[in-house]
């Protein structure tokens, strides 16, 4: 069955070879994140950061499966009650290591060097990083997530990622400009609190 199995995926990279398109690609760009869900919808969206690297393997000339790797911030701004009364922004900061993998649609592909993708699929997150910061009048308070207790964040994210965008192709190389939403399906929390990552993302991607 392995065999199989390995067989099948060399023979998607030979297909691929003779694509006009490098399978492995770098992507960067621009996020601007927020935390939603039914405990979420008094939290405000701060910006994020997105860079990563992924591989495409044909499947047809229209179809290829494209697993990424990615790094990701995430998080929210919330209104924290101060003890003594009173309230103070406090801001969510959250970071990942994001694991898509999607089904990418070219359409029109051969028809001319531009032609529009979509693309779409689960994404599962490891988080690697995660602060708290509480703005007072005169003094920024900053502390690791651990130190809220009543509020345990959970370690991996699940979500789901679906975007589109436009592809320049030319020789062995091809550079997308793509925007892609990002919406959480389980909480970031471990408690009963359901609030969610959300994010929404324009970016570069380039084959090479």
């Amino acid at each position: 069955m392995l065999d199989v199995a390995l067989a099948l995926w060399l023979g998607v990279i030979r297909l691929d070879a003779q694509e006009p398109n490098a399978p492995v690609g770098v992507q960067i760009g621009y996020s601007r994140a927020d935390l939603g869900g039914p405990d979420g919808q008094a939290l405000a969206g701060r910006q994020g950061a997105f860079a990563g690297v992924y591989l495409t393997g044909h499947v047809r000339h229209w179809l290829a499966v494209q697993p990424e790797l990615n790094f990701t911030l995430k998080g929210g701004r919330t209104v924290a009650q101060l003890q003594g009364g009173g309230t103070a922004p406090l801001d969510i900061e959250l970071a990942y290591l994001q694991a898509p993998l999607m089904l990418r649609f070219s359409a029109l592909e051969g028809r001319g060097r531009i032609h529009p993708v979509v693309f779409g699929g689960p994404a599962p997150a490891l988080r690697i990083g995660c602060d708290l910061e509480l703005a007072l009048d005169d003094q920024q308070l900053r502390a690791p997530c651990d130190a809220a207790s009543s509020f345990p964040f959970r370690r991996i994210d699940l979500g789901v990622v679906i975007g589109g965008g436009l592809q320049f192709d030319w020789a062995q190389t091809a550079l997308a400009v793509e925007a892609r939403y990002d919406l959480g399906v389980s909480s970031i929390f471990g408690s009963d609190a359901d609030v969610r990552n959300r994010a929404f993302a324009v970016l570069l991607a380039l084959n090479f």
